[in-house]
């Protein structure tokens, strides 16, 4: 059973070695010198470097860390108040192929929010061709659970708002999880009815 953790001081030997063997692959840009004792370091202050683990060993590691000063991130995504950067995502050359890598992105991406992150930044190396194609992958199908989750609130809204003749108020009372989007779907049935008129 595989179990994340935030990575302890004790790790650091055993993620030095998982970065090297990462390294001796084909299509990594780490080499002898990064990720380094420095790096580790420097994640494991910041609390940052986290590692899944099966019964008897590191098997995967990812860092999130700040965006550096003066990195372009409001050009990669969205204005964020409080972005971080996804890091040094590495797997153990013999536990590639086995989702490991899609665990530790999602888990990665589920820490973020939980640490009050708006936006992550996904830093990977050009020439890195599986892992582009993970996030790519992983981000897709992201994409499509909300595109379904809009379309199922949308039909709700629609359904409430015309069928049973519902409030904006009513709605929201049975779902306040989602007001702010219950709201807009309301403004923009809303603005769909007007337009329809003469």
């Amino acid at each position: 059973m595989m179990k994340l953790a935030r990575a302890q001081r004790q790790d650091t030997l055993p993620l030095l070695r998982l970065y090297r063997l990462c390294a001796n692959q084909p299509q990594s840009t780490w080499n002898e010198y990064y990720p380094s004792p420095v790096e580790v370091r420097e994640d494991l202050d910041f609390g940052g470097l986290y590692v899944l683990r099966d019964a008897h060993r590191i098997v995967a590691c990812a860092s999130l860390i700040l965006p550096e000063e003066g990195a372009e991130t409001g050009d990669v995504f969205t204005p964020a108040s409080k972005p971080c950067a996804l890091a040094r995502l590495g797997v153990l050359p013999d536990c590639q192929g086995r989702g490991y890598g899609k665990a530790m992105l999602c888990s990665m991406l589920h820490v973020a929010r939980a640490q009050g992150y708006d936006a992550v930044r996904l830093l990977v190396g050009a020439d890195n061709a599986p892992a582009i194609h993970l996030y790519e992958e992983t981000m897709r199908s992201m994409i499509r659970d909300i595109v379904q989750q809009s379309c199922n609130l949308a039909c709700w809204v629609r359904y409430h708002k015309y069928d049973l003749e519902e409030s904006l108020e009513e709605m929201i009372d049975q779902q306040p999880h989602a007001a702010k989007y219950i709201i807009a779907m309301n403004i923009l049935m809303d603005d769909a009815e007007g337009s329809e008129s003469p």
